[in-house]
């Protein structure tokens, strides 16, 4: 039985479940209540649940606590979620690192910040990432499909 927010969360999650593969949840502030029934209403209605650690803009984190990451992180991973979204755009705090780094190929990593934010390709390679979210660079690009084909390139090239 969950608390009046994750009753939402469940409703939202179900609402959408019939047109998609996967879902993001972007759980600071949301609480572990919440996420517990965001990953529980994925996977009982075949959606992949993807776990956001940490926003890209600038201050994004300003009012939370330090080491928040690493704790969403362990308690995704006890609702059976082991896919992540970490930002290129800022260094991934050694505890996450450690965990990712721990778990290897069981997780799976996308990052976003890329182009537009300034988020580089290669660190995050490095650090095991297999898929890239990138909006603002295409969709403000006066040539997307050409912008698409530079980041494959990029990407590849590492």
């Amino acid at each position: 039985m969950g608390n009046r927010y994750s009753d939402i969360i469940k409703k939202q999650v179900e609402k959408v479940a019939p047109y998609v593969d996967e879902l993001i949840c972007c759980p600071m502030g949301a609480g572990n209540e919440s996420l517990k029934m965001f990953g529980e209403t994925c996977i009982d209605n075949n959606v992949t649940p993807i776990c956001v650690l940490e926003m890209t803009h600038p201050n994004s984190d300003k009012y939370l606590k330090y080491g928040y990451a690493s704790i969403i992180m362990q308690d995704a991973f006890d609702y059976d979620i082991n896919t992540f979204v970490i930002p290129a755009t800022k260094k991934v705090s050694l505890d996450v690192e450690n965990i990712m780094n721990f778990y290897g190929d069981s997780i799976v990593k996308y990052a976003t910040g890329f182009k537009t934010q300034g988020g580089q390709t290669k660190p995050m390679v490095n650090l095991g990432v297999s898929k890239f979210i990138v909006g603002r660079a295409i969709y403000e690009s006066l040539a997307p499909m050409s912008q698409i084909e530079l980041i494959y390139k990029e990407i590849n090239e590492v």
